[in-house]
């Protein structure tokens, strides 16, 4: 058996494509609790509250959003090295609004976001796009490709609002 749990000098802090070296599997009699674990690969139980700000989930998708509160909607974005320099929201095929960005985590590290929303009742539809400093924006739709891979286009989601 394997163990990939990186030594530090086995991966760029931040990069979203890491690669690992596999060394000799040891024991364990507590679960790993790396990053990836903790953060990342995992399930929310039924009751427990989820960490926003994971890609578009905050709102969580299928969560109960009362009409007229105040909530944001926030996000992750990244590219290939080159920093975001803008995210912008869509809602209800509307105007593109700036979001807000903070900064972000390295030059392979992520790039949070969020904008103020006020919903009012029904069904609306998100839409999402990141800019990078160079000035490449994602494309309203994929580039087609056998596999579905390298899929950065305009990311879109469906929020019921009650």
């Amino acid at each position: 058996m394997l163990d990939v749990t990186p030594e530090p000098a086995d991966i760029l802090a931040d990069d979203p494509a890491a690669r690992w070296r596999a060394t000799p599997l040891g024991t364990r009699r507590d679960p790993f609790t790396g990053y990836r674990e903790r953060e990342e690969h995992r399930f929310v139980a039924p009751g427990e509250a989820d960490r926003p700000g994971r890609r578009m989930t905050a709102p969580p998708v299928h969560a109960l959003v009362t009409a007229y509160d105040a909530h944001a909607l926030r996000g992750i974005a990244w590219s290939d090295g080159t920093p975001i320099a803008r995210a912008d929201v869509s809602v209800d095929d509307g105007r593109w609004q700036p979001a807000e960005l903070e900064p972000g985590t390295g030059r392979w590290g992520l790039t949070r976001w969020h904008v103020p929303w006020s919903p009012g009742p029904g069904t609306h539809d998100v839409a999402v796009r990141a800019t990078d400093a160079a000035g490449r924006t994602q494309p309203e739709r994929p580039a087609p490709n056998l596999g579905g891979f390298a899929d950065h286009a305009v990311h879109r989601v469906t929020l019921r609002v009650d």
